[in-house]
């Protein structure tokens, strides 16, 4: 299984990526967040 912490601005693209990778049966996406350094460097650690 392929899990996956979606990070992107636009609300309409995040949306779209979720539902595109979720319809596949090997990826899982654990959360979505609005795009900033603070999250990117919070979900390295």
């Amino acid at each position: 299984m392929i899990r996956v912490l979606l990070v992107e601005e636009t609300d309409l693209v995040r949306g779209a990526l979720a539902a595109l990778l979720t319809s596949e049966e090997d990826i899982e996406v654990v959360g979505e967040a609005p795009g900033n350094e603070q999250t990117v460097t919070r979900a390295l650690l």
